[in-house]
């Protein structure tokens, strides 16, 4: 009896019609109003929220929303990323290879020792494939390609693998390859002298050292680099193609690690020095 009594009294206060209202706070006048009781305002409460919900349904079903809830267009951006997913593969792949060379090129420029290559390991070297290097032959390049097959033919590599590259310069020796101090050879040339390509290649670094004061780096193919360190001045710069023979710097003695004129040259191949008075005559 008393749930049912408090009912009534609830539902007599619903029906009770109430005027409401908004004054201005200054003036207190009358800005709008209306009277309604308590149950057709609930109800039309309900109603307008019926409505906004329905609005919404159909935004959601047809309207720019409905490409968020399609299982076509996921299995789409599923494909997508699954692609997306293997080119990164290859990329960072890529990446750790170029970040490889590039450590071992910055070893090169700061005087790293690396391990070197037996007399076996020379002996066994292939030579390098000119047709792969260049397609366009300098008269210089095809001479010695010549002279690298009558070789291959003749099996005789050990005497004649001397004629591989050109000299870079023409002078004396005054240290010779070690390679556990001095991974390369100084040559004494004439004042001035051009240091020249000792074969066609591309230029990876070119830039000063406080060792070892201007310096060039080619990359020939074939896992073959040259160095050329103490310039004077240098003309390339990194990215440069150069043939055989063009002229790449001028001999100085720059750096700390020098006593003089002279250029230091050293040959790498696969990441280890080799002596380059195997593969090049510096007293033509």
């Amino acid at each position: 009896m008393l749930v049912m009594s408090r009912l009534r009294v609830l539902w007599e206060k619903l029906n009770n019609e109430l005027k409401y209202s908004a004054s201005n706070p200054i003036n207190f006048d009358e800005i709008w109003s209306f009277q309604s009781t308590g149950i057709r305002l609930i109800s039309l409460i309900i109603l307008y929220s019926i409505l906004v919900g329905f609005l919404f349904t159909l935004l959601v079903i047809y309207g720019p929303l409905s490409s968020y809830l399609s299982t076509n267009d996921v299995d789409i951006d599923r494909e997508i990323l699954e692609k997306q997913n293997v080119e990164i593969v290859s990329l960072s792949e890529k990446l750790e290879v170029q970040d490889a060379f590039i450590s071992n090129i910055s070893k090169l420029i700061h005087g790293q020792e690396l391990d070197s290559l037996t007399v076996d390991d020379i002996m066994e070297m292939p030579l390098i494939n000119y047709d792969s290097l260049n397609e366009n032959f300098t008269q210089s390049e095809q001479h010695l390609a010549e002279k690298i097959n009558e070789n291959l033919r003749m099996n005789q590599v050990e005497e004649e693998h001397v004629a591989i590259f050109g000299s870079p310069v023409v002078g004396e020796i005054s240290q010779d390859y070690n390679e556990r101090s001095h991974v390369g050879v100084d040559i004494v040339t004439k004042k001035g002298a051009e240091v020249k390509a000792c074969l066609s290649g591309t230029v990876i670094y070119s830039g000063f050292t406080q060792k070892d004061g201007y310096m060039i780096i080619i990359d020939h193919g074939n896992g073959f680099l040259s160095i050329y360190k103490h310039n004077k001045t240098i003309f390339k710069k990194i990215g440069d193609k150069v043939q055989l023979g063009d002229p790449i710097s001028i001999v100085g003695n720059t750096g700390e690690n020098t006593t003089g004129p002279h250029l230091h040259f050293e040959l790498w191949h696969n990441e280890k020095a080799v002596d380059p008075s195997d593969y090049i005559n510096f007293k033509k």
